[in-house]
């Protein structure tokens, strides 16, 4: 088990749903002690575990790669955080929170590529001025197998 791999910690977490479901006995009155004692230690984790004994995130964790690489990334990090907290109490302004994210990713790469940006564009012209930074536009692709320019 890799407990810092989330697809793993995610498989362990469907093994205990699966023992949670198979070992509850509905017949039974209120809770039994070993699920609440199962519950306090979820909720001490972050998890939630619902009547149905699913088990989900209290607060999702928003994964970030190594941005140590970077000058200053503190904009995506700051970013990332607002998505992760607004992720489940918030879910307009975790929207609003991406869309932050990609203008502070895009302003990081250009500020990373030395590239001034003046004024304050909107966001689609940030993305197209990275793009076009990292050759990755239509106009830096090459030509076509035919002659002809990219599509």
């Amino acid at each position: 088990m890799d407990w810092t791999d989330e697809k793993h910690v995610r498989r362990a977490l469907l093994v205990f749903e699966d023992y949670i479901r198979t070992y509850r006995d509905p017949s039974e009155e209120g809770t039994p002690r070993w699920l609440v004692d199962i519950k306090v230690c979820l909720d001490r984790d972050g998890y939630h575990l619902n009547d149905e004994g699913q088990i989900s995130w209290i607060n999702p964790p928003v994964l970030v790669r190594d941005l140590s690489g970077l000058n200053d990334p503190s904009g995506i990090v700051v970013e990332l955080e607002r998505i992760r907290h607004d992720l489940t109490t918030d879910p307009q302004g975790a929207i609003g929170a991406a869309k932050q994210l990609i203008e502070a990713t895009a302003k990081t790469a250009l500020r990373e590529l030395g590239v001034v940006v003046e004024k304050k564009p909107d966001v689609p012209i940030l993305v197209a001025m990275v793009h076009k930074e990292l050759r990755l536009d239509a106009a830096s692709a090459p030509d076509g197998p035919d002659g002809d320019g990219a599509l």
